[in-house]
């Protein structure tokens, strides 16, 4: 927590520098943060299920989209139903930049067609 504090102070002084409100250095450079280790988390099927179960239409389906295709959560957000062409989805990756091209056939497009428009991300 104390690395997410320190990185919004600097982003606070860095916006006030550019904005013009001070001219000071930001005090947050030189302090070295704390080492973080990264999550470790799989979520087994009966936890995936039972969230499921309890969500509402529109977040069951963005369940079954995520999982279906295996992307990012923020790639997730890109999507959008007019990107279809020819059965495939297009994504430019955020984190990596890589295309990629989704095949949307099977459950995936039973999910895709089913969801109305105002359920489908984007």
């Amino acid at each position: 927590m104390a690395n997410r504090k320190k990185a919004l102070l600097s982003h606070i002084w860095n916006f006030t520098r550019n904005k013009g409100l001070t001219k000071l250095p930001n005090p947050c450079a030189g302090i070295k943060g704390f080492q973080e280790e990264g999550r470790d988390v799989y979520i087994e099927d009966h936890i995936y299920n039972a969230v499921w179960a309890v969500a509402d239409q529109g977040l069951q389906d963005a369940m079954d989209i995520a999982y279906l295709s295996a992307q990012r959560k923020g790639d997730l957000l890109d999507f959008n139903r007019s990107d279809l062409k020819d059965g495939h989805l297009p994504v430019e990756q955020n984190k990596t930049g890589k295309k990629i091209r989704i095949a949307v056939e099977g459950q995936l497009e039973a999910v895709v067609t089913e969801s109305t428009a105002a359920r489908w991300p984007g």
